[in-house]
């Protein structure tokens, strides 16, 4: 989710800085927020095509301007999917795989007081990069567009 929002308000800065067209905002609101890869029937694969998760964790690293940052960010990013979803026979919490290639799970497993730190910190970074580009975005809407007023 950071990383979508982090790309919106990169495509919002560059259409209210007149650097891309409204169709090309138009495009990428479409991606983002109907984007996907699975049965996209052929002629809608240009419009609703699925923006490539790498590249919306580089539109947040992206919006840190800073190198070494951004290299972190990656690195968080990398963390965090590896706890999120371990690829096969990689980092699996409390399994372990027998000599016979069985697959037992620990059932007293505990998580390392490292790991528990690492994922806290690394969440937190892409919690703080979320709410800058979330808060972004709405004041670059409220700037340029007429918006709505709840009273």
């Amino acid at each position: 989710m950071t990383g979508l929002v982090a790309h919106l308000l990169i495509a919002l800065r560059r259409f209210y800085r007149s650097e891309i067209p409204e169709v090309e905002l138009e495009k990428t609101l479409k991606r983002l927020f109907m984007g996907r890869k699975w049965e996209v029937p052929e002629n809608l694969k240009e419009d609703i095509s699925a923006i490539n998760a790498l590249t919306l964790v580089g539109s947040a690293a992206k919006l840190l301007d800073h190198e070494n940052v951004a290299k972190h960010v990656m690195s968080c990013y990398d963390v965090l999917s590896e706890h999120c979803h371990p690829n096969l026979l990689g980092r699996l919490s409390g399994v372990t795989l027998s000599k016979n290639l069985q697959t037992d799970f620990d059932p007293s497993f505990t998580i390392s007081r490292d790991d528990i730190n690492l994922f806290f910190s690394h969440s937190l970074a892409s919690h703080r990069i979320f709410i800058y580009a979330y808060d972004e975005c709405f004041r670059l809407l409220y700037e340029n567009e007429e918006m709505p007023t709840i009273e």
